[in-house]
């Protein structure tokens, strides 16, 4: 190019057809100049990768691999994967799972490359790369098992592991310890703190970062450690092209200096052994902090039980409150779901009496529904009554009004109670020593109440004890509102929302029964068909409400005609039934009782009706059919009271007709 530039200037070209030539295949050079620098280095940027592979990481393996708040793999085997895959361009997806899950998809094929320690009988599985890093095994202890500090003294203790961890593969032999397994890290070291293990075994790094994350302090970690292992990135066998890019970037990552910094970054001071064992010797301090340390350790072993007692009665609540929702699922009637919860709150809150109480203002009556007696104290006597409402009063409205608990002891009485003899009765008389009153589903006319009573103990509730009621009044009231639906449905399915007679469902039903009665007992029954003579003229003309009024008039006067057992339902609209049952033996006595009932409706049906404050007056047609034993179906039996009833019409109205054959109208 040098050369062509000096022809160029130097005008060595014999004329301008070769000067003009020289200067294009110059201006064609400093072209491809420019494509090499610029465009090929963006074009290999924006090239996929050569190869996709899925890793899998323990999600709670810090600093080795876990999840940050946002997600992303972090630790130090992702950033040395992600170091490898720039250099090798190549691409990793981090899957993060629970060990024995990632163990399962590098097993399933679902995962290429997994971390772990190399042992005989995972090298037989898979091939493993050059090791990248050492982890220490550790022994973690519960605080007061102190005698334990190296693998034989393990013996005789119950000692948890991780499944599939490394320290459960090598000390698989070992049967002189209770070995309790379990499915993560956490779990582990969250039964050692309880005390329900005396050692946890497992990568000291990762543990001690749990235990300071997590805040156990009732554990101690054994000095020295048990072994060191090689950490290496496993792999199928049936892809060597996988582990020899593995092993050459990790060496290229090593003679970098690269490996190094990552370790510095992640493993060098994720662990500070040597602050561990002083929080253990404090005692070594200068004799002038010895007071304070021990005032400080009683402190913390207090808040430490204190916890500890917490945390086991939030699960007795949790596993009260399971009990109480598989009762409100699975139970459909009140007075089970009312037996099982008490049951389960005087066991959980340890009463010596407790009792649901129905606080009813309508029938002005405190009723109880059910009780449980500590059967520790046989002694107690029962007091599962219905008092009046009166005796209670006070303490009744001033629960209704606020809807909060009522509270009192023997020594300070509640001051609502003390308006009437309720204080004197419920103390003295009955002993209690304190008494809690908690509504729950509170309703129109009154609302329910768990009332719980001490007899041998001054008791005051704690706000998680309250916070444990509030769940369960809530899960009952729910039961409750279920129930009262499920009821309102059934009620639905069967009688007329307007005037709350039966409908055709049911009042088909009755007849059905009344047939097969007839049948056994030789005696007959009717079916009358009642229907509004001007039914629509005052609809039309009042307009719907008053017609609605109307037809709930009539079926009160319609219940007030019949004789007890006998059946009122209404077909729709202005159409009416009338069942009557337990007629005579003989056919015309039967006719003769059921005329003398089909007139008696006439006239109460002709009364006036009061309508929009203005009286009114409708008359009604009625058809008749006399049935004895099953020999008609129902519908037939409907049909034919139909027939008669329209024959009434047409004889003018306001009259009642038997069915007769001659009334069918031919087919």
């Amino acid at each position: 190019m040098n050369q062509l530039i000096r022809q160029c200037w130097a005008g060595k070209a014999a004329n301008m057809r070769e000067q003009l030539a020289v200067f294009l295949r110059l201006f064609q050079r400093i072209l491809w100049l420019l494509f090499a620098l610029y465009v090929l280095p963006c074009k290999a940027l924006d090239s996929p990768p050569l190869a996709h592979y899925r890793v899998a990481i323990d999600r709670e393996y810090a600093p080795y691999e876990f999840l940050d708040a946002s997600g992303t793999a972090q630790g130090y085997t992702p950033n040395l994967l992600r170091a490898i895959g720039t250099a090798a361009h190549v691409e990793f997806e981090f899957i993060a799972l629970d060990w024995p899950d990632a163990l399962a998809a590098l097993e399933a094929g679902k995962v290429d490359i997994i971390n772990m320690i190399r042992t005989p009988e995972r090298a037989a599985r898979y091939q493993f790369s050059t090791p990248h890093s050492r982890i220490a095994q550790a022994i973690f202890r519960h605080h007061e098992q102190s005698k334990i500090v190296d693998l034989d003294s393990l013996a005789g203790h119950a000692v948890g592991l991780q499944k599939n961890d490394i320290s459960a593969v090598l000390l698989a032999h070992r049967s002189d310890f209770k070995a309790h397994f379990v499915d993560s890290k956490i779990d582990g070291l969250m039964h050692l703190n309880l005390g329900k293990t005396d050692a946890f075994l497992c990568a000291e790094q990762s543990c001690v970062r749990a235990i300071a994350e997590y805040n156990f302090l009732n554990i101690d970690l054994a000095e020295g450690n048990l072994f060191a292992q090689d950490f290496a990135f496993a792999t199928h066998r049936n892809n060597p092209v996988l582990l020899a890019l593995l092993n050459q970037q990790l060496s290229q990552l090593e003679t970098s200096g690269r490996m190094n910094a990552l370790k510095v970054q992640w493993l060098q001071g994720s662990v500070h052994r040597a602050s561990w064992l002083e929080n253990n010797l404090l005692a070594v301090l200068v004799v002038t902090a010895v007071a304070l340390v021990l005032l400080w350790n009683v402190l913390l072993r207090k808040l430490v039980r204190v916890r500890t007692k917490r945390l086991q009665q939030h699960l007795v609540f949790a596993d009260a409150l399971n009990k109480i929702a598989h009762s409100v699922m699975t139970r459909v009637d009140a007075e089970s779901i009312f037996d099982e919860v008490i049951q389960v709150l005087s066991a959980t809150l340890q009463t010596d009496r407790a009792l649901i109480y129905d606080i009813s203002y309508r029938h002005h009556h405190a009723q109880a529904l059910c009780e449980c007696l500590n059967p520790a104290h046989p002694e107690i006597s029962a007091t599962k009554a219905t008092y009046s409402l009166d005796l209670f009063i006070a303490a009744a409205d001033e629960i209704r009004r606020t809807r909060q608990p009522l509270s009192s002891q023997y020594d300070a009485i509640n001051a609502h109670l003390l308006d009437t003899e309720a204080g004197a009765i419920l103390h003295r008389d009955m002993q209690i020593r304190s008494l809690l009153w908690y509504p729950f589903a509170f309703r129109e006319d009154g609302f329910y109440m768990f009332a719980l009573n001490q007899i041998y103990a001054d008791k005051s509730y704690s706000q998680v004890e309250l916070d444990f009621l509030a769940s369960v009044s809530q899960m009952v009231s729910i039961a409750l509102e279920k129930i009262r639906l499920l009821a309102e449905s059934q009620h639905l399915s069967f009688y007329d929302a307007l005037t709350q007679l039966p409908n055709r469902r049911l009042l088909l039903d009755r007849l059905q029964q009344a047939l097969l009665a007839s049948a056994r007992s030789e005696k007959a029954g009717a079916v009358l068909f009642i229907d509004l003579d001007y039914f629509k003229t005052i609809n039309d003309t009042l307009g719907h409400l008053a017609g609605d009024s109307l037809l709930q008039q009539v079926a009160q006067r319609l219940s007030g005609c019949v004789r007890e057992g006998d059946t009122v339902a209404r077909l729709g609209g202005d159409e009416f039934i009338v069942m009557l049952e337990n007629l005579s033996r003989l056919n015309t006595e039967a006719i003769e009782q059921t005329r003398v009932i089909g007139m008696k409706i006439l006239a109460a049906l002709a009364e006036p009706y009061d309508l929009a404050g203005q009286h009114f007056k409708t008359t009604s047609s009625i058809g008749a059919t006399v049935f004895m034993g099953a020999q008609h179906s129902t519908e037939e039996l409907i049909k034919q009271s139909d027939i008669a009833m329209y024959q009434a019409k047409q004889v003018g109205r306001n009259g009642l007709q038997f069915y007769a054959a001659s009334l069918t109208p031919a087919h």
